[in-house]
């Protein structure tokens, strides 16, 4: 990943009701551990953003696989495999529906309880890349959101490089021409691209303007990538007769 962000620490552990022992109350150390995506624009992550708002979803499928990474859910498996196994060698013969029914009821009854907070906030700096993660403590929970980046209609990144296409007729190319492009952050000024004739000698050409690409993180504010426009010939349009 290309940096993390840290949320609020909580406490450690977390308390419920044991399935067997009704009134007591047992202390984990391990904790549930979300780990889910979360799409940002290209652009947001371009120029930075404050109070990014983040929702953490919940649903039983996602409960169940931040047990897992969390080190809860082996356990309780565990537990579970164990009392079924026990009811076999009592009643000297196994009835598998009450069985996947007793480990069903013993593994949902001993789960985490869904997460007190869904709703996760950060600042985003100019710079932040896809795979990025932002780490946040709750009281019950532990929580990894993982930045995705969003498609942008006209840039992609590569690195610490912006890359776009351009389509320019063969008459412009031939005569020279200002190529005008839009930022991906508006407060900045457009880019502009002058072409020299005849400089476009084969479709797909890159031209390289410096310092109009991505921002470095833990550099210089104006220390930047390189933007790589490729320069696409337009297709004659043919005569229908």
């Amino acid at each position: 990943s290309d940096g993390v962000g840290f949320g609020s620490r909580g406490s450690d552990t977390y308390r419920k009701n044991n399935f067997f022992n009704s009134g007591t109350v047992n202390e984990q150390s391990n904790r549930p551990h979300y780990v889910q995506k979360v799409s940002i624009p290209l652009e947001v992550l371009y120029s930075g953003e404050k109070n990014i708002e983040m929702n953490l979803k919940a649903t039983l499928l996602e409960r169940y696989k931040a047990s897992y990474k969390g080190g809860v859910l082996a356990p309780i498996i565990i537990q579970a495999v164990f009392t079924v196994a026990m009811t076999w060698l009592r009643s000297q013969k196994v009835n598998w529906f009450l069985s996947v029914f007793l480990f069903g009821i013993i593994l949902q009854s001993n789960m985490p309880p869904p997460p007190q907070k869904t709703k996760y906030s950060t600042n985003i700096p100019p710079g932040w890349k896809g795979g990025t993660k932002l780490n946040f403590k709750s009281i019950t929970e532990d929580v990894t959101f993982v930045i995705d980046e969003g498609k942008h209609e006209r840039y992609t990144r590569c690195g610490n490089d912006l890359y776009t296409d351009i389509h320019v007729s063969r008459k412009n190319l031939r005569k020279g021409c200002t190529l005008k492009l839009d930022p991906l952050c508006h407060s900045e000024p457009p880019i502009k691209i002058k072409v020299a004739p005849g400089m476009i000698k084969e479709d797909g050409q890159i031209i390289n303007v410096t310092g109009r690409g991505w921002p470095k993180v833990n550099c210089d504010r104006n220390s930047r990538g390189d933007l790589k426009v490729r320069i696409h010939v337009k297709k004659r349009k043919k005569k229908r007769y």
